[in-house]
């Protein structure tokens, strides 16, 4: 059975990398899932996610190259999803990334079988967190807090997990999911792109 490409969304400060990280840790043994990492180019001193800092020119060679799967610009910054986790869906993994929502619409039709997980929390607690991690402008805040309320688009597969309440819940919840998409009896079948 070919694997499920499970991409995790949300605004800039919401919580996504949190997540994801303490469901790293905790699947790092278990077969069933990648967490590939991502290239960015973006100076690794910044701090963050685990990430392959790259320069503009590296990233754009390794781009030329076909060297991802996925690739996208946001905020001045170039990000890319290594080509092998095609290799890796095929083998029937579940590949656990975060992702821009401007490039879902590649999904299904690059990956066959698609979930996103859409990580919410209110607008308020988005900007209180992005100004704690200190690498944003208050203009860039603003900016990255009026992007809150960017749509899905409409075909693919969405849970919407809500990062407002306490770290325990969430962490709880997004792992409950991943188990439950994991599980190939409870996948809902591919829809269709629209």
């Amino acid at each position: 059975m070919a694997g499920l490409f499970i991409a995790v969304v949300g605004p800039s400060g919401v919580g996504k990398d949190t997540l994801l990280d303490h469901a790293r840790a905790l699947y790092a043994r278990d077969p069933r899932f990648l967490f590939p990492r991502r290239v960015i180019t973006r100076d690794a001193l910044l701090g963050g996610e685990i990430f392959d800092s790259v320069s503009t020119a590296k990233f754009d060679s390794m781009e030329r190259a076909g060297g991802f799967a996925l690739s996208w610009c946001a905020y001045g910054l170039a990000y890319g999803i290594r080509q092998e986790v095609g290799a890796e869906l095929r083998s029937g993994k579940c590949v656990v990334v975060n992702v821009s929502r401007a490039i879902l619409d590649q999904l299904q039709p690059k990956f066959g079988r698609a979930h996103v997980v859409h990580v919410t929390a209110a607008p308020e607690i988005v900007a209180t967190r992005l100004a704690a991690r200190g690498r944003e402008t208050q203009e860039e805040i603003r900016r990255r807090v009026a992007r809150y309320h960017e749509q899905i688009p409409a075909g693919i597969a969405v849970t919407t997990l809500d990062n407002g309440r306490t770290l325990d819940v969430s962490r709880l919840d997004f792992v409950s999911l991943l188990n439950h998409l994991a599980d190939p009896v409870q996948v809902s079948p591919q829809i269709a792109p629209a």
